[in-house]
């Protein structure tokens, strides 16, 4: 754990020089994440649900999105679980939220795995898988960093990667994104603040 710990750690200081490049500034005094300004436009994919179907991403609503993969043993759960609590909280902005997990490692997670593995963690969790190339370029837009290594003990293929939640906005652009400090209720309230301005 002390490891992932300091591997995250690494990658958030690896990842924030990117995205000041890129015009991301200090959030203002009440927001609790990081906003990007001027707003990132998403270019619009189409990935495969957690049903086999193509889905189009972004979608037109406010999103909350991850990326990770089903066989992450410990910051993908905390993540998701952190995103079911903002799902959890009252108001219409944050009930008409989407939450979109999305995986970096669509080899092994096909789309019946991955709905199972968003299943467990909750109701309203939309998962999304694709072909690598597809996968690859929707986290190269987002600056997620993904180093791939085999695990010595079982020889199967394990994941460092940056753990951030991203927030969308219905226009598909990116708008803020969160490191693991920030807590559900933080994110809740920047998602009411934006939404009530029509950002």
């Amino acid at each position: 754990m002390a490891r992932n710990r300091f591997t995250h750690s690494l990658i958030w200081l690896l990842i924030l020089p990117a995205w000041l490049a890129c015009g991301v500034t200090a959030a203002a005094d009440k927001a609790r994440g990081v906003a990007i300004d001027p707003p990132k436009q998403i270019t619009k994919n189409t990935l495969t649900d957690q049903e086999g179907r193509p889905a189009v991403f972004p979608a037109g609503q406010w999103q909350l999105v991850f990326f990770g993969f089903t066989n992450c043993p410990d910051v993908c759960p905390v993540t998701l679980h952190k995103a079911m609590q903002v799902m959890k909280q009252p108001g219409p902005q944050v009930a008409a939220l989407k939450v979109t997990f999305i995986s970096i490692d669509p080899e092994r997670d096909k789309p019946e795995v991955v709905k199972a593995y968003v299943a467990a963690h909750g109701t309203g969790i939309q998962g999304l898988t694709g072909n690598l190339v597809a996968t690859q370029k929707v986290g190269s837009e987002f600056e997620v960093v993904v180093r791939r290594y085999q695990d010595r003990e079982t020889a199967t293929p394990r994941f460092e990667h940056s753990a951030f939640l991203y927030l969308l906005d219905p226009q598909g652009r990116l708008v803020m994104f969160y490191p693991a400090t920030v807590e559900a209720s933080g994110i809740t309230a920047d998602i009411v603040r934006l939404a009530k301005a029509g950002k």
